[in-house]
């Protein structure tokens, strides 16, 4: 058997490790998305009836309840299949021109660095041009007395989910799947070494 058959079996393991590693940055950036982007509230009731001649019309409510969204779908499944995609053909791509050399397995974190970046970037654009919507219903209720720390009304959207609206999407998305795809890629190339020295 020549060398380059020896090596074939542990070049598609680096190879695939790549490309799970890129799937999960993905998953990782559809997370980010659902809970870490700027929402927008959509009311869930229908609005008041009014005349013809009238303008428009006033709601008066005491707080904000939670009734449904944003919806997992269809960026939980889009992002990790397109991270995988671009993970894989960017992993085969390095793997046919470095795993020959010693430097050949490190080098594949290229490709879930890249791909989260990518589907992050593209993440951040669309929840851009269409942010994730959250269906809320305004409750007037004279009883309603829950102040916040300064003593004045709270604005949480009572049951909805947790938003971590730290930094821009843009910023947010892109380094949220770079640094998690190459967290993964990482550990998995740390144990697959220990276990191989143990052997």
């Amino acid at each position: 058997m020549s060398e380059n058959g020896a090596r074939e079996p542990a070049a598609a393991r680096w190879i695939v490790l790549a490309a799970f590693a890129s799937a999960v940055a993905g998953l990782a950036v559809a997370f980010g998305w659902r809970y870490g982007v700027t929402r927008s509230w959509l009311d869930a009731d229908a609005p008041p009836p009014v005349n013809p001649s009238d303008t428009g019309y006033f709601r008066v409510y005491d707080y904000v309840q939670y009734v449904s969204g944003p919806p997992w779908w269809p960026v939980t499944w889009v992002a990790p299949v397109a991270a995988l995609v671009v993970g894989t053909v960017l992993s085969v791509t390095l793997g046919r021109l470095r795993l020959g050399r010693r430097t050949g397995r490190l080098t594949l974190v290229v490709a879930p660095l890249v791909a989260g970046s990518i589907v992050g970037a593209g993440a951040a654009w669309w929840a851009r041009s269409q942010p994730p919507e959250i269906r809320v219903r305004m409750v007037a209720d004279p009883y309603f007395d829950d102040l916040g720390p300064t003593g004045a009304a709270r604005l949480d959207i009572y049951g909805g989910p947790p938003l971590f609206d730290t930094v821009h999407a843009g910023l947010l998305l892109p380094v949220m799947g770079a640094v998690i795809g190459a967290a993964v890629f990482c550990v998995g190339l740390a144990v697959s070494t220990l276990h191989a020295r143990r052997e």
